[in-house]
């Protein structure tokens, strides 16, 4: 009889090991994202909408999810212009996925501040404040930064959908001149 109860405790064992490690490879598992850029046409006295489109119909400037033929979620590589173009227009909320020292000296105005080590178990300090409905656009410190692409792999395994990456990142938001903040203390840092 003891030995009975011994197998029967070992095989509830094993299979708890097998049920964690099935569910961690799907928490760790890269999400059906592809990353492409939005096509700039040249402005003739147009509005944003239509001189940031995709020759596809896939616009930097458009809302809602949008997926390839395979069902993967496109995330794209928006530019400076229209980065800005989103943010001057309110129409997309700005993420930050700068360190805390980064942030601190500089970020775009308004921008959540959310860091891929602040990630766990599906929630992350500030990704309270952002609506899943809404258009993100995420940014690091500049082109060799890949953490805006990882933040927005992690926002869209969290069901955020209409996910950009702003691939030239702050600096080169700065040198355009455009609007920034700085010494906005970071409670979660």
């Amino acid at each position: 009889m003891p030995n009975r109860l011994i197998l029967q405790v070992l095989i509830i064992f094993a299979l708890g090991l097998v049920a964690a490690s099935v569910s961690r490879s799907k928490l760790d598992a890269p999400p059906a994202v592809v990353f492409r850029r939005a096509a700039i046409r040249p402005r003739v006295s147009a509005p944003p909408e239509s001189a940031l489109s995709e020759p596809s119909g896939t616009s930097a400037t458009q809302t809602g999810p949008t997926r390839d033929e395979e069902g993967r979620t496109i995330v794209l590589q928006v530019t400076t212009e229209q980065a800005q173009a989103l943010y001057d227009g309110g129409e997309a909320q700005f993420v930050a996925a700068q360190t805390g020292e980064q942030y601190r000296e500089g970020h775009i105005p308004g921008a959540v501040h959310l860091v891929l080590s602040g990630f766990s178990w599906g929630s992350a300090p500030g990704l309270d404040s952002l609506i899943p409905e809404l258009p993100v656009v995420v940014y690091c410190s500049g082109v060799y930064c890949d953490s805006s692409e990882r933040v927005a792999r992690r926002l869209v395994m969290l069901g955020f959908e209409d996910v950009r990456v702003f691939e030239e990142g702050f600096a080169a938001w700065k040198t355009a001149g455009y609007p920034v903040e700085a010494g906005k203390e970071d409670k979660d840092d």
